[in-house]
């Protein structure tokens, strides 16, 4: 699974419509394969949208997000997990372990 998370620093970015960076993970087989921080700070709300596609995510996590960019990103056929805080790794363990975030 390719999953997105907006970053702050080491945590999740409070707000999607404001993020500057998003990681982008893959986990397979109860591991993380692979993480790579992407600068999204400049585009545009539809070319944020873009990447997600273009870099085949199917679930972003973050904090608050507008209406907008939501219906966006789930009209995309992608699962977002949206509301959330805190460490980044902490919600790639529950990934890593099947206890995703409802």
């Amino acid at each position: 699974m390719r999953i997105a998370v907006t970053r702050w620093g080491d945590k999740i970015s409070p707000v999607f419509d404001e993020a500057k960076y998003m990681m982008i993970v893959d986990v397979n087989d109860d591991c993380i394969n692979a993480k790579i921080t992407i600068n999204i700070g400049d585009l545009s709300q539809s070319d944020k949208v873009k990447v997600l596609t273009d870099l085949n995510v199917e679930r972003v996590f973050c904090g608050a997000i507008s209406n907008m960019y939501s219906s966006l990103i789930e009209a995309s056929g992608i699962e977002l997990n949206s509301w959330l805080t805190g460490d980044i790794e902490e919600i790639l363990q529950t990934v890593k372990f099947n206890d995703l975030p409802v």
